[in-house]
């Protein structure tokens, strides 16, 4: 088939620039790479340039996945403050009060 006909009917959904280096970035991020280190990088060797909120968001939805949602984890720390037990309460001596 003709690819200009195929290209046509895909997908059209925008990707990330920065998907291509995704393996680059993780081993710069295991190796302890701030992320203007990595932009650095991106820009001297692949030449790509991406801004630092991009390359943030492109950690955040592609490399740190957390595998528990934020409304999991709210729900364990509502369940973990219902286990501890209350503050005893303690109550002052009348001598302590100044309306006797």
């Amino acid at each position: 088939m003709n690819n200009s006909i195929l290209e046509k009917y895909s997908n059209k959904k925008k990707r990330s620039k920065l998907l291509p280096f995704i393996k680059d970035i993780k081993l710069l991020l295991e190796h302890d790479a701030t992320q203007a280190s990595i932009l650095e990088y991106l820009k001297e060797e692949q030449n790509v340039t991406v801004s630092q909120p991009v390359l943030s968001t492109f950690i955040k939805r592609h490399i740190k996945k957390d595998p528990m949602s934020k409304r999991t984890q709210a729900t364990i720390n509502k369940a973990q403050k219902k286990e501890t037990p209350p503050a005893k309460e303690t109550s002052k001596k009348k001598e302590d009060s100044i309306f006797l």
